[in-house]
């Protein structure tokens, strides 16, 4: 919520939408009645070669009504398209930012579940370390067996350090979306898989994707602006008719004498293009590439859409599968584990079987929190595809986080 308020694409948005919202008021202008004044004076001689002059004053008001203007109507139509088209690219910003902040932030939370992860792994090691060295001092144990352990608790902790860093650099991105610091993120659940609130197949989403996709709005909506431009440039070609009427009063010096001039009109002008160097034909044929321009890319955008949507269904089942392969992966993991150590304490494995178990382990732990983060990436994904992505549905979202 703070990121669609106060981040500067989103300003950017809002302020190209208010731009184009001002250009609607631009094209209705020639629409509306305009009055003018004026005034004047000059000096003249009486004839040529005379020396005599004669001076003159005048002032005035003159008021046009538009009758008939087809150009500017179909300007005003151009207008208010692209206006709604610019309107729903602010609503499309927002929404990408939104899952863009909310793909970054799970990603932050995998990253921070793999780090605790790596730290358990090590504190792990280090403790079968600690049992190496006393079951070597007490002559059960080798020099070998805390070489070996040692050695993977320090290739550990160097992967520790590697995925802190990678958490930093994604808390940071995360803070750049969110236009505050974040210095934590919820964490990911190993026991419960993510729910689902996605619709309910790749056919449903589509067709909801259709019909909400903003970016598949937006476009159409260019789409239908720069067809409206094509009639617009067409209809500069036919006559305009105005309603005129104008009051002016003059005065005449001439030789002494002063005399004045009122006069008053009322009428209909109407212009008529004859010929224009091909201009309007230019601009017609300009617009026509714009308007075919627009529509391939409405059309390429529907196509993609479609793929797009399809992908991620895709990935949202993948994903599922993943998840309930590793948690029952994970649940051999654990029994091993616990069976290899009551072994190691029996005399009957060896420390490299302890230092397997536990490296698969948590290998598994951290796949688990994988296949979770992937999941709702893929819902995500399918949410901002569909238009249901919104702080309602990532409080939902959220809810499969624990704090």
């Amino acid at each position: 919520a703070a990121a669609v308020q106060v981040l500067p694409v989103i300003r950017a948005a809002a302020a190209r939408a208010r731009g184009d919202q001002e250009r609607v008021e631009q094209a209705r202008a020639p629409s509306r009645p305009s009055l003018a004044a004026s005034a004047n004076a000059r000096q003249e001689l009486e004839s040529a070669g005379s020396t005599v002059p004669f001076r003159s004053y005048g002032a005035g008001v003159q008021l046009t009504v538009p009758l008939y203007r087809p150009q500017v109507s179909a300007a005003i139509n151009t207008a208010q398209l692209q206006f709604e088209s610019t309107s729903t690219a602010q609503i499309e910003t927002s929404r990408d930012l939104l899952a863009a902040l909310a793909s970054a932030y799970v990603a932050a939370a995998q990253l921070e579940a793999e780090t605790q992860s790596l730290v358990a792994e090590r504190d792990g090691l280090l403790a079968q370390r600690n049992l190496n060295e006393r079951r070597m001092n007490g002559g059960a144990g080798t020099l070998v067996e805390v070489l070996e352990t040692s050695a993977r608790a320090e290739l550990t902790q160097g992967q520790v350090r590697g995925a802190e860093g990678a958490e930093q650099l994604q808390l940071a991105e995360v803070s750049r979306l969110a236009g505050r610091r974040v210095e934590r993120v919820k964490q990911l659940g190993i026991d419960d898989a993510p729910q689902l609130i996605v619709p309910p197949g790749a056919g449903a989403a589509l067709a909801l994707a259709r019909q909400d996709n903003v970016t598949l709005k937006r476009l159409r909506l260019a789409a239908d602006s720069a067809q409206a431009n094509v009639r617009a440039q067409q209809a500069a070609s036919s006559p305009v008719v105005d309603l005129v009427g104008s009051a002016d009063r003059g005065s005449l010096v001439s030789r002494g004498v002063q005399s004045q001039v009122p006069s008053a009109l009322l009428g209909l002008r109407m212009t008529v293009p004859l010929f224009d160097g091909g201009l309007i034909d230019a601009r017609v044929r300009e617009a026509r590439a714009v308007q075919d321009r627009t529509e391939a890319e409405w059309q390429d955008a529907e196509l993609t859409l479609t793929a797009d949507v399809a992908k991620a269904y895709a990935e949202l089942s993948r994903a599922q599968a993943q998840l309930q392969a590793n948690r029952a992966a994970l649940a051999i993991s654990n029994t091993s584990l616990k069976a290899t150590g009551k072994a190691f304490q029996a005399g009957v494995r060896g420390n490299i079987d302890v230092l397997n178990a536990q490296q698969q382990t948590f290998s598994g732990q951290r796949e688990v929190k994988r296949a979770h983060a992937a999941l709702l990436q893929a819902q995500i994904r399918v949410l901002s595809l569909t238009g249901l992505l919104n702080l309602d549905t990532l409080a939902k979202l959220e809810q499969s986080l624990s704090n």
